[in-house]
C-alpha cells in the first residue's frame, strides 16, 4: 500500500530554470526573422522559467522525483535481501510527485543572470555566446512524495532525499551537471501519512 511523505525543503543555493520554450522570433514586414539570437535571448529569457497561468513561477514536481531517484541511482547501493537489485531502480518506479512547488515570485519580477555558454550547449565546443537565465536567489516549499514501494523505508528515503539536495540539485548548472546551483536542504520530513487515490 502506498504511503505519503511530506518534505519541507529550502534552498542552499540559487535556483536557475532553463526550460526550453518556443517563443517566436520577431519578424519584419516580409515575414523574415528580424532580430539576432542575442536580441531574442535578451527579450525572452523569462520564458525559461516554469510559470502558472496566474504568473507565479514554480518548480515542477517531477524535478524532485527525478532528483531523489538520481541520488539513489548514483549510490549504486544494493537492497539488502534483494540480491543484485539496487535502490536506484526501486526509487525510479516507486516514488511519485504529483504537485509542483509554487514560488511567491511572479515571472515579471524574476532576476536574471548572464553567462558565457557554449553556442551549441556542449562543453568544450569552442564558440561561446552570452545567454541569460532566470535566477531565484532563495526558495522554500513543501513537496508531497508518494511512496509506492513498501521496500522504501523512512531512513532510506531521508538519506537519498538529503543526498539529492547535495549531489543532484534542481535546474540549470546543478551539481549533477558539474555546477553548484539548485542545491537544497531537508528541513523537515513527515513520514507514513495515509495516501488515498
Amino acid at each position: 500500500m502506498a504511503t505519503k511523505a511530506i518534505a519541507l525543503l529550502e534552498s542552499a543555493a540559487p535556483y536557475s530554470p532553463s526550460r526550453m520554450h518556443d517563443a517566436p522570433y520577431l519578424l519584419d514586414q516580409s515575414g523574415n526573422k528580424d532580430e539576432t539570437h542575442d536580441a531574442y535571448d535578451e527579450r525572452t529569457w523569462r520564458e525559461k522559467a516554469h510559470v502558472k497561468e496566474d504568473g507565479h513561477v514554480f518548480i515542477p514536481g517531477h524535478c524532485f522525483k527525478l532528483a531523489v531517484s538520481q541520488a539513489a541511482a548514483l549510490a549504486k547501493e544494493r537492497v539488502k535481501g534483494k540480491g543484485l537489485q539496487e535502490w536506484g531502480k526501486i526509487f525510479a518506479s516507486g516514488v511519485l510527485v504529483f504537485d509542483d512547488v509554487i514560488l511567491p515570485i511572479k515571472k515579471d519580477d524574476l532576476g536574471m543572470v548572464k553567462i558565457n555558454a557554449n553556442a551549441n550547449g556542449r562543453p568544450g565546443a569552442g564558440t561561446r555566446v552570452v545567454r541569460r537565465f532566470p535566477l531565484i536567489p532563495s526558495w522554500s516549499g513543501t513537496v508531497e512524495f508518494i511512496i509506492a514501494n513498501s521496500d522504501i523505508k523512512e531512513d532510506v528515503f531521508r538519506r537519498y532525499l538529503t543526498n539529492a539536495g547535495i549531489l543532484v540539485g534542481l535546474g540549470r548548472w546543478r551539481p549533477e551537471n558539474r555546477g553548484s546551483n539548485g542545491r537544497f536542504r531537508v528541513k523537515e520530513l513527515k513520514w507514513g501519512l495515509p495516501f488515498d487515490v
